[in-house]
């Protein structure tokens, strides 16, 4: 089992997101997870995606300081309580979000041409979401 899924990670070649779009050149997982929920909900404080990530605050803190200094996100204060921060992704940071949507769609694409069968993928998608939620819940 370790091994099908190691070679089912390894297939995507997502350690160098760069390989499937240009935008996502040089961004960590993280980083894109980061950009993500931040364009999702614009102004989401960085405790708010510290705790969706479930990731130290040092981490976080150096992934946004990265993001910055690359003009993909930026801190704002928050207008609610002018104590903490909320982030806010750039035009920038957004082409890199339209890449990851793209790529999202792109790797759904190919598990569905490896399965061509429609009962097929509809059992590896419940299959994926009963993973996913069980890791969740942790």
């Amino acid at each position: 089992m370790a091994e099908a899924l190691h070679r089912f990670v390894a297939a995507f070649s997502l350690q160098n997101l760069a390989k499937w779009d240009a935008r996502l050149d040089g961004l960590a997982a993280l980083d894109v997870g980061i950009i993500h929920h931040s364009s999702r909900t614009p102004g989401i404080t960085v405790g708010e995606v510290r705790r969706i990530l479930d990731i130290p605050n040092s981490t976080l803190s150096s992934a946004v300081n990265r993001l910055e200094r690359r003009g993909l996100v930026r801190r704002v204060i928050n207008a609610e309580d002018r104590r903490s921060y909320g982030l806010v992704v750039t035009e920038k940071g957004l082409a890199v979000e339209e890449a990851h949507r793209a790529l999202d769609q792109r790797l759904a694409e190919l598990c569905c041409q490896a399965l061509p069968d429609e009962k097929q993928r509809a059992l590896f998608m419940r299959t994926l979401e009963r993973v996913a939620r069980e890791l969740k819940q942790g």
